[in-house]
């Protein structure tokens, strides 16, 4: 096994970093990104739920992709969504991380299932199944799921001829479950780092 480059519970290794992609020390207050350095991928962090910000963990979106790839492309704003932007949906929110250069990278997207399901901690006594060391604003609901987004469409849920539904994971339980599109769901954006 070799040695962790940052650090992580049991088998994670992240490592903090800043606005401008720079490391930053596990003390500091506040960071913009986490390197996932097993997988190579780099993570959106998010604010605390009383912040004003885009990137503050109490905004919902509705799955949205035009390109049509997907089947239904979904709704520009979906049911009970709320966020910092005109259209709360997934599509408007990445275009809007990636034209503000989060951590000085203009490529972010929504994780597969498999990218977002290898943060999940399955390890935790208690919600959020995540290392809060590293994302400490995952949203923790005691009674009801917090699904995030998957950049997946499901199989299940097909109305004329088009995919009605999308994979999600909820960090609560760490089920993933499909959900309808026009759903409101929490984003956690995604880029590769090598």
């Amino acid at each position: 096994m070799s040695e962790k480059v940052g650090r992580g519970a049991q088998g994670f290794d992240f490592t903090r970093l800043d606005e401008i992609d720079d490391e930053v020390d596990d003390d500091t207050a506040a960071w913009s990104c986490v390197r996932d350095n097993i997988t190579g991928l780099i993570w959106e962090s998010k604010t605390d739920t009383f912040t004003s910000t885009l990137h503050s963990n109490s905004q919902s979106y509705s799955w949205y992709q035009s390109d049509g790839e997907e089947g239904f492309d979904g709704d520009t704003n979906g049911v009970n969504t709320s966020c910092y932007i005109n259209n709360c949906n997934t599509k408007d929110y990445i275009a809007e991380v990636n034209s503000q250069g989060l951590c000085n990278f203009r490529d972010w997207r929504l994780p597969t299932h498999n990218e977002l399901l290898s943060i999940l901690h399955p390890g935790q006594s208690a919600a959020p199944m995540i290392d809060t060391d590293y994302f400490p604003h995952t949203i923790d609901a005691l009674t009801a799921p917090v699904w995030y987004w998957t950049q997946d469409a499901s199989a299940d849920g097909f109305s004329n001829q088009r995919a009605q539904n999308a994979w999600a994971i909820d960090f609560a339980s760490g089920n993933d479950n499909f959900l309808n599109k026009s759903t409101a769901g929490r984003v956690r954006l995604v880029r590769a780092w090598r």
